[in-house]
């Protein structure tokens, strides 16, 4: 995978985390009580924040690798790995203590993006193969 389409992959999946974001939003609208939607929220935006420097740290992490060797990539990715970590654990912490959101909507929200990134690697690796057919 070239630079540029990793790039584009990691543009896509925060494009369709916006996109569930944005659905999640219309559904509180109309059901402003449901705690489950606010976890739904609060979920989906520390995931694409969580997303988006996960990219950031990816691509730091190659020139890191090319210019300093494996053992340094390693230890550049694992800061990033607990500060990241521990933003989902302070969120989670977060509605634990206040009760304004559900614990399992929350949950639900840092997994979308991953299913999504998931979901756009498997259309990019069947791209290939079939360029290469």
């Amino acid at each position: 995978m070239h630079e540029k389409e990793y790039h584009s992959h990691v543009e896509r999946t925060l494009k369709k985390t916006l996109v569930l974001l944005i659905v999640a939003l219309v559904a509180v609208f109309f059901d402003r009580q449901n705690i489950f939607l606010w976890g739904l929220v609060a979920g989906l935006v520390v995931g694409a924040i969580n997303t988006f420097f996960l990219g950031l740290r990816i691509d730091k992490m190659v020139k890191v690798v090319l210019n300093h060797g494996e053992a340094a990539g390693g230890a550049f990715v694992m800061m990033g790995f607990f500060s990241r970590w521990g933003l989902i654990m302070l969120a989670c912490l977060f509605a634990v203590k206040t009760g304004w959101f559900s614990l399992i909507g929350m949950l639900a929200g840092f997994l979308a993006p991953s299913v999504l990134s998931v979901g756009e690697g498997i259309r990019d690796l069947r791209a290939v193969s079939d360029k290469k057919v």
